[in-house]
């Protein structure tokens, strides 16, 4: 049985092991066969082959692995050993080197695998090399007595532990001892960089070094260190051992003499000259996802010392054309042999694709006209096809790239490349500001508010094309330097790129919160967008990633709670607690009675009677005290709470009018309801339970919905009908702060209009703008009377105002003016006629 004979591969001084209780039936034994294919596969990485498999037998016991899968085109390569009665027989399948013919000599990386899986098999030990002790002796026994028999010359190194950035020297076998005239204990322990001579290209030891830190393994060519002072060039080939669970234990390194005389100062890789070798390198440097000018100069740098004295480039046809060439791309004019002529004889051989489509050409200029043999021909077919390899899968690894980084919808950066940068622009330098300080790094959270009413009633089609246009509109407001992501969602994060002062933010959230001034159009409807920004800002020293998102996050609901815009982040502990608490006490608030309701009183602006009241939330939280609605109602919208409490809401304003119509019945109690209510499907039998229960009729009640809802609710018509044959009054609530279409006012079912104070607020004053005002809003009021809609208008606050109004035919007012927001007793003081009438004590 030829081959490599192990004879004390495990054995040193123990009684040798028990084979066949070992091998029948191995899958019972350690290692596990899970184990035994990773050892397997091991193997054949060593080996540069596709699989492996192993034939073990002692005695009348035989155990063989399973066979690879295979398509007949493999050629094995089969190796013999024995360990005392122990028989055996790797089989390598495939691989650059395949041969039909038995070798003779395994590769020193296989062996030390091969010799791992039996020493674990035979103690079940779980580590396949034996870790050094502190006294720095050999503790390999059973390998080195392997790698005593191996010709070239072999070094068993540590793996590089915590704060190590080098493997440490173990074992160096006979060979390489003899070969450089040094003894085991003078390098026993030294890092592997002291095997190298001082002719080490920087370039080449920066590689070593970044391969042992990603754990992969690596082949150059390297002057190695003799006792003597001089160096001698070598093949190095540094492979890293594993254990069965994958853990790195140790490095192999073995060295052969160098197989082309190295030209120290030459750009190109100093390996073998060997084409599957180059083949392998060329794969090693793909599948580590090396760039792709850098393997294709690998690739053209081995057809070059194929083809001696001639020039080999890979040209990509884009326009114009890229070039790669042995050194990295080139331009057009600098890439030929200095003297060779552009029109010496050119061989070509397409680059294609497996469909077939042209990817580029591998072109080698030479100094004679002759045409290339089949060999050459077939060379050039090779390099080709592997180019071909090579550039599709770097295209499929930079589709993977942006399909993992980018996000599909808008094409922007995603959270993942976003906190990249991040974490990039944190740890980089930055010049000192004008007053000597550190340049403060800002992060911008952004949301949109009432993005799921566009998506429940327009439908996700819609909602996705908005996201789109508020991409681009987003871009265009940023500045050089600035990022911009799609976090999820309908909410996107910013990266200043300039120093994050507070008149920078400022600009750069005007810029933003400018951009949705105009509205979007969508499915043929105009379409206006609310945007709530938050920011925060730190100086770089102290800033951290997940720090900088969660405050910005919390600046943004702050911005919410204020009814959009931007907030600033503000540091100490106070504002992210405020936020935690309205949200937590939200879920509360109604079962512990802290929401009440306050009424604005609703005048006829003919006789001055009262002929109504809105029914106003307010909060009051035991820790925070009186909260107004435009503080929490945004948060409660967003976690859905607002349902529960207009509900509520809905009940007590019910139940004060049915006590006050009592007395004044022609009294109508106004109530908001929120783009939630108006879409659930229960919303008419919410009502009726609400009229029931206090036992009011329904034309008592008027219900407010705001433009925005009524053109975005799907099912709006249908609606509004239902409640008119209920029996309620709708009223369009803040008109002219919304849509622009006005089509809905002749569609829908509607009884009246309220105009919003902001058109109101300069009527009757003497400046010119109030001259435009007055206009609009007598204009708005002809308009709804010709459509027989009445008329309230709000925020009446002087009696200019109040004097315009009468004069021009407005129905109803309310306003501080008339009286503000108050709970129902005080309205009832300001008012008697409310009042249930005194009851008289009886006489004694």
């Amino acid at each position: 049985m030829s081959g490599i004979i192990l004879s004390h591969l495990v054995s040193s001084g123990a009684r040798p092991p028990d084979w066949a209780s070992l091998l029948s039936p191995l899958s019972q034994a350690k290692p596990s066969q899970a184990e035994v294919a990773r050892w397997l596969t091991l193997c054949a990485q060593m080996a540069q082959s596709q699989a492996a498999s192993v034939r073990l037998s002692t005695g009348d016991v035989v155990w063989e692995s399973a066979l690879p899968a295979s398509d007949g085109a493999a050629s094995p390569r089969r190796y013999a050993f024995e360990l005392g009665e122990l028989r055996g027989e790797l089989t390598l399948w495939g691989g650059v080197a395949a041969s039909a013919e038995t070798t003779s000599e395994l590769q020193p990386e296989v062996l030390a695998a091969l010799a791992s899986f039996l020493q674990q098999l035979s103690s079940g030990n779980a580590a396949p090399l034996e870790a050094p002790d502190t006294e720095g002796s050999e503790t390999l026994p059973p390998l080195s007595a392997a790698l005593s028999h191996f010709g070239d010359g072999v070094a068993v190194l540590s793996s590089a532990g915590i704060g190590e950035l080098e493997p440490r020297i173990l074992h160096l076998n006979s060979a390489w001892l003899h070969q450089t005239g040094f003894t085991a204990p003078e390098l026993s322990g030294q890092p592997l960089w002291s095997l190298l001579g001082p002719e080490t290209p920087p370039q080449t030891l920066d590689r070593l070094r970044e391969s042992v830190r990603l754990g992969h393994s690596v082949r150059a060519q390297v002057p190695r260190l003799h006792k003597g002072g001089h160096s001698v060039w070598a093949d190095l080939s540094l492979s890293p051992v594993r254990d069965g669970r994958g853990a790195l234990t140790h490095w192999l390194a073995h060295w052969s003499a160098a197989r082309r005389k190295r030209v120290p100062d030459s750009p190109r890789s100093p390996t073998s000259d060997s084409p599957g070798t180059d083949r392998a390198q060329v794969w090693e440097l793909a599948a580590n996802n090396a760039p792709l000018v850098q393997v294709l100069a690998r690739l053209v740098d081995s057809v070059e010392r194929q083809f001696e004295g001639q020039r080999a480039v890979i040209v990509v046809p884009e326009e114009p054309p890229t070039i790669f060439t042995a050194r990295g791309e080139a331009n057009q004019s600098g890439w030929l042999t200095p003297g060779t002529a552009a029109s010496a004889a050119q061989w070509t051989q397409p680059i294609a694709s497996s469909t077939g489509h042209l990817l580029g050409t591998l072109r080698v200029h030479g100094q004679t006209d002759a045409a290339p043999d089949a060999d050459a021909r077939a060379k050039l077919e090779a390099a080709a096809g592997l180019a071909a390899l090579v550039m599709e899968r770097s295209a499929s690894q930079a589709v993977l790239e942006r399909l993992a980084l980018y996000d599909a919808l808008t094409g922007l950066p995603n959270r993942a490349l976003f906190e990249r940068e991040l974490e990039r622009a944190l740890n980089t330098e930055t010049l000192p500001t004008e007053t000597g300080g550190e340049q403060p790094i800002g992060v911008g959270l952004m949301d949109l508010d009432r993005f799921k009413t566009i998506n429940d009633t327009l439908g996700h089609s819609v909602g996705d094309a908005l996201l789109q246009q508020v991409a681009v509109r987003l871009q265009g407001a940023l500045e050089p330097g600035d990022l911009l992501a799609r976090m999820g969602g309908d909410e996107f994060l910013l990266l200043m790129g300039r120093a994050a002062t507070p008149q920078q933010v400022q600009q750069v959230a005007g810029r933003l919160l400018h951009t949705f001034s105009q509205p979007f159009v969508l499915a043929g409807r105009e379409i206006f967008m609310q945007l709530s920004v938050g920011f925060s800002v730190l100086p770089r020293r102290s800033a951290r990633t997940e720090l900088l998102i969660q405050q910005a996050d919390s600046a943004m609901y702050q911005a919410k709670r204020q009814g959009g815009g931007y907030a600033l982040y503000r540091t100490g502990a106070d504002e992210p607690l405020t936020a935690m608490t309205l949200e937590s006490g939200l879920h509360r608030a109604l079962e512990r009675r802290e929401f009440r309701l306050e009424y604005q009183p609703q005048l006829d602006t003919r006789t001055g009677e009262l002929v109504g009241a809105e029914a106003l939330l307010r909060w009051q939280h035991p820790e925070l005290g009186l909260i107004l609605p435009g503080e929490f109602i945004p948060l409660a919208e967003v976690t859905g709470l607002i349902v529960p409490i207009g509900a509520w809401v809905l009940r007590q304003a019910c139940l004060q009018a049915a006590a006050w119509v009592t007395r004044v019945p022609h009294l109508r109690m106004a109530v908001n309801l929120s783009a939630r209510q108006f879409q659930r499907p229960d919303l008419i039998e919410t009502v009726t339970r609400a009229l029931t229960a206090a036992g009011l009729e329904a034309h008592h009640l008027e219900l407010e919905l705001t433009e925005s809802m009524l053109v975005q609710a799907q099912h709006a018509e249908t609606t509004l009908e239902r409640l008119k044959d209920l029996g309620v009054r709708v009223v369009v609530d803040d008109f002219g702060t919304g849509y622009s279409n006005l089509a809905y006012l002749k569609q829908y079912p509607i009884d009246a209009l309220k105009i919003d104070a902001t058109f109101t607020a300069k009527v009757g004053g003497d400046l010119a703008a109030a001259i435009r005002d007055e206009v609009l809003v007598k204009a708005v009021m002809n308009l709804a009377h010709a459509l027989d809609l009445a008329v309230t208008v709000e925020g009446v606050e002087r009696p200019e105002q109040l004097d315009f109004l009468r004069r021009h035919n407005c129905d109803y007012v309310q306003g501080y003016l008339l009286g503000p927001p108050q709970e129902a007793e005080s309205l009832m003081r300001a008012f008697p006629q409310l009042a249930p009438p005194a009851v008289s004590d009886p006489l004694v």
